[in-house]
Parts: structure tokens; C-alpha cells; sequence
């Protein structure tokens, strides 16, 4: 075949000449990207070879996107290069001031907990909240208490008592 001799090809044809996906060619004729065959037979365009090396030469340099997650989580977000989770950032370390005044968003932040599991534990009488100017104050040393009241003692421990 010589190499002006002008090519009857399908979509699918010209897209696997191309190595792209018929859906990927439809897109760049479609959207001007990669120049139309001046005549169509049905189904299919009569190529000739500049038009296809110019097709060639446009796939060549564009760049590669990556592929949109539609907001699925992806495996290669939760993973490092090597396949292994990857380390949790480092928390910094929580200090409570035996002299220290905290407000309850400030506690359930630090201790991670739910603001309803502070009212529970007030509910109870197991932690003793302070109310000033209609506000809802927790002293450090009240917070101390209460953490070291909840002290779980091993199974050893029990049994030597």
C-alpha cells in the first residue's frame, strides 16, 4: 500500500491504529482536537495517512490526566509507595493544667470524646462541672480527678488485693 493511499476506517479501526479507545477518538473528533476526515461513509471516515500521523503526533504530547475518583475512596490514597499503610500523623501530647480553666469544646476536642459523653459522666457525679455567666467551665484539676477515677486496674492487681 502506498503511503498517500487514502484509508476507509471505523471508529474502532482508526482508534486501535491509534492506541486509544474508540470512546477517547469519538471525544478529540468530536471536540476538534484531533482534525475530522474530510469524508465519512456511514459508520466510518476515509483517513489519509497525514491525517492519521497528525492524530499521532496530537496523542503523543498530551498530557496524561489522571483519572477522576468521583469521590470513591482509592486504594493508592490510604497506602504509601510501598503497599503499606501509611504512618498517622503524630498527635501532639495533651497536657492539663492543674490550675487550668477549659470550656467543654476544648476538652471534647483534647480527649476526643462526644460532647454528650461529658454531660453523661456530670450526669452521673463523676465529673464535676463549674457554671460562671451562663457558661460551662471545667477546672484541670476536676478533669485530673475524674481521668484518674477511671483508672482500670490489671486482672494481677485484683487478685493480689
Amino acid at each position: 500500500m502506498s503511503s498517500d493511499t487514502i484509508r476507509i476506517l471505523s471508529t474502532t479501526e482508526a482508534a486501535r491504529e491509534l492506541g486509544v479507545t474508540p470512546w477517547v477518538l469519538t471525544q478529540l473528533l468530536r471536540t476538534g482536537k484531533v482534525k475530522k476526515p474530510a469524508a465519512k461513509f456511514g459508520p466510518s471516515y476515509s483517513w489519509t495517512p497525514g491525517e492519521i500521523e497528525a492524530a499521532r503526533d496530537f496523542l503523543a504530547t498530551r498530557p496524561v490526566l489522571p483519572k477522576q475518583d468521583k469521590g470513591r475512596l482509592r486504594a493508592q490514597d490510604h497506602l504509601g509507595r510501598n503497599g503499606h499503610d501509611k504512618k498517622p500523623a503524630l498527635t501532639p501530647i495533651l497536657s492539663i493544667v492543674t490550675d487550668g480553666i477549659y470550656t467543654v469544646p476544648q476538652i471534647t476536642d483534647a480527649l476526643g470524646l462526644k460532647r454528650s459523653s461529658l454531660h453523661t459522666e456530670w450526669k452521673r457525679g463523676r465529673l464535676r462541672v463549674v457554671r460562671r455567666c451562663g457558661k460551662n467551665y471545667l477546672l484541670g484539676r476536676d478533669v485530673l480527678a475524674w481521668l484518674n477515677g477511671g483508672e482500670l486496674l490489671s486482672p494481677r492487681s485484683k487478685e493480689a488485693s
